[in-house]
């Protein structure tokens, strides 16, 4: 849409990914994808959030599962953390929600680990956070069209030769950048879903 070019991943703590969760109230019987149907679920913005829609719809869509025709109600929240405490205070059966929203939460003591089923939960050698969808790439630094290709390539080369140990990397909580991951995977789940810039 806006015509960049990826120079580097941040890669964060958890590493250079992202993916998604499927959440549910423990003990409420929603043990599976499969059991959302009829349900009331939340999510952040339909069609644009990638680690709080995208994912998840996509995942659900491979198994035959429509969230817009298939759940009771499928609403749209302001932020993460929000999504979490509607489900564990039964405003909502599930929410989807971004990889380490769940650590985080219970890091701070506003929730246990043990309130909430994850559904579909993967595991992957590389990720160690719990997470229910395929893993994607996370931020890109970026450079738009019309800049210079030598002056991108030394940004380029001095986003890949981050330490995590550096103050940049310190400041923005990241272990540094590695190369920029490809996009397939995810342009192949937007152009499912037919979500901007697919959706024409």
């Amino acid at each position: 849409k806006n015509n960049i070019t990826p120079l580097a991943s941040l890669n964060m703590p958890f590493g250079p990914r992202i993916s998604g969760l499927i959440i549910a109230k423990a003990g409420s019987g929603i043990e599976t994808c499969q059991d959302l149907k009829g349900k009331r679920v939340i999510s952040l913005k339909h069609g644009v959030a990638g680690g709080a829609y995208v994912f998840q719809t996509y995942h659900l869509m491979q198994q035959g599962i429509d969230p817009h025709k298939d759940f009771a109600e499928f609403e749209e929240g302001k932020n993460h953390d929000d999504l979490v405490l509607a489900v564990k205070v039964g405003a909502f059966d599930a929410a989807f929600i971004r990889n380490g929203i769940l650590e985080k939460l219970v890091q701070k003591g506003t929730i246990t680990m043990d309130e909430f089923v994850v559904l579909d939960e993967q595991t992957h050698p590389e990720f160690s956070q719990r997470h229910s969808t395929a893993l994607y790439p996370f931020w890109f630094f970026s450079a738009a069209s019309d800049v210079d290709a030598a002056l991108s390539e030394s940004v380029k080369q001095a986003c890949l030769a981050l330490a995590p140990e550096d103050t940049a990397s310190q400041s923005a909580h990241i272990n540094g950048m590695v190369e920029a991951l490809p996009l397939d995977e995810l342009i192949h789940a937007m152009k499912a879903l037919q979500v901007a810039p697919y959706d024409q």
